[in-house]
């Protein structure tokens, strides 16, 4: 099947997870089905990007003759640890716009929009931008025929 293809399978089961999340609402049942879903799509997901950044890197060794597989694996590091950061504090701006109250037992009315925004509704288009860049790979035995 392919990495791109398996991973492109893996997008659609999580914009499904995340679009049954939205539709279930308050119904646990609902939840823990799609987060089920999610948590088994991401599973299969996660070792995928490293196999395309392996892909990657292998593709682009002949071509400069430099050794690139450290600087792209910590640079893959360094990227991923500052969208988790930058993630904390759009979540935070979010339960801000909702006035959370910490500890409260009641919440604001309004604040369910912005725990649906920032919980289901972002994650939903940073998987529909994975898929585009997925979409957008080039297969190396492609470029290979077309060359």
């Amino acid at each position: 099947m392919g990495t791109v293809r398996s991973g492109i399978i893996c997008l659609i089961a999580q914009g499904a997870a995340y679009l049954a999340m939205a539709v279930a609402g308050a119904s646990m049942t609902g939840f823990f089905l799609s987060a089920a879903l999610l948590a088994l799509a991401q599973g299969v997901m996660s070792p995928l990007y490293y196999t395309l950044l392996a892909d990657a890197v292998d593709d682009g060794d002949p071509r400069t003759s430099t050794g690139s597989a450290g600087l792209a694996y910590s640079i893959n590091t360094w990227v991923t640890k500052l969208a988790m950061g930058l993630t904390g504090f759009v979540l935070a701006q979010f339960l801000s716009q909702g006035h959370y109250v910490e500890g409260g037992v009641t919440q604001p009315p309004g604040l369910s929009f912005w725990i649906m925004a920032g919980f289901v509704w972002l994650p939903l288009g940073a998987v529909c931008m994975q898929a585009l860049c997925l979409l957008a790979w080039r297969d190396r035995k492609r470029v290979r025929n077309d060359a």
